[in-house]
């Protein structure tokens, strides 16, 4: 499932999805967004806008909670964007 968590952050849910699962699904939708314009109407103008992705997983086993999960995400959001942004980081949480 996917949810908007805050301005411009949004939250993609994959229960049951594998790091690499994960990671290849983040960067199918990295790739689609890149490569399609969007299309001003009033000047007729494309415009290209990319998507930065911090990937973090869980099993039941992990005893963080979901807080924890969500901030391991947003910081590695937060360096996917401080490496030069359109990029993926991830990591086991």
């Amino acid at each position: 499932f996917v949810g908007r968590y805050g301005g411009e952050e949004f939250i993609i849910c994959l229960p049951e999805t594998t790091r690499n699962q994960a990671s290849a699904i983040a960067e199918r939708i990295r790739t689609a967004i890149a490569s399609k314009p969007i299309c001003l109407t009033e000047s007729n103008e494309n415009i290209y806008v990319t998507v930065s992705m911090g990937i973090t997983t869980w099993s039941p086993e992990q005893k963080e909670g979901i807080e924890n999960l969500i901030k391991g995400a947003d910081r590695f959001l937060y360096e996917a964007k401080r490496q030069g942004r359109n990029k993926i980081c991830l990591t086991n949480f």
